[in-house]
């Protein structure tokens, strides 16, 4: 417990608290001003009416903080739901990005591995000599699978690009919403 003297339009008055003797001696001058305020203003009042009036004053601007601070709560737990949904949403389609990329990476490895069996058959067929129609029918294939392979690696470029930008987006919105949180703390 702290002891401390303070003087309160022109008395002394002994507050005793749990609070730093400094606070008291604060709150006790903020006192003494605005009862200072009220006596300049009014110098008939008596004590204890200028008492009054600088209660009824200053319950009211707690009265006023307290309203304010309620507000303030909860526009920051609007803008904390608000800012969460959002991140999930990102979140979501982020997986679903690396999804589809994950798939067309298992397409293109696919393609890959038809890709070398046919090159196997296109080197069996040219030391074997055999006929043009097989070695057609093999090109055709080998044409047809090279396409495929350069279209999907084409979708897992694109898909990478996406998912990076998600991400990035993603991190665009965590740093706001950190800010808007440090904002709202202080």
């Amino acid at each position: 417990m702290n002891k401390v003297v303070v003087k309160i339009n022109g008395s002394d008055y002994t507050m005793v608290g749990d609070n730093s003797e400094s606070y008291m001696i604060k709150v006790a001058d903020f006192v003494d001003q605005e009862m200072g305020k009220i006596v300049e203003h009014n110098p008939r009042l008596s004590l204890s009416q200028a008492g009054i009036l600088t209660a009824l004053n200053i319950a009211n601007l707690l009265f006023e903080c307290s309203s304010e601070n309620d507000n303030l709560v909860k526009e920051n737990e609007e803008l904390s739901k608000n800012t969460n949904s959002a991140d999930e949403d990102l979140k979501k389609q982020i997986a679903e990005l690396e999804e589809k990329l994950k798939a067309k990476s298992e397409e293109c490895g696919n393609k890959d591995s038809e890709i070398i069996e046919l090159n196997e058959s296109i080197i069996s067929i040219k030391e074997n000599k055999g006929n043009n129609a097989s070695n057609d029918e093999f090109k055709n294939k080998y044409e047809v699978l090279e396409k495929e392979v350069a279209e999907a690696k084409e979708r897992a470029k694109i898909s990478d690009k996406l998912a990076s930008e998600f991400q990035n987006k993603a991190y665009e919105l965590q740093l706001k919403f950190t800010e808007l949180e440090n904002s709202m703390n202080k």
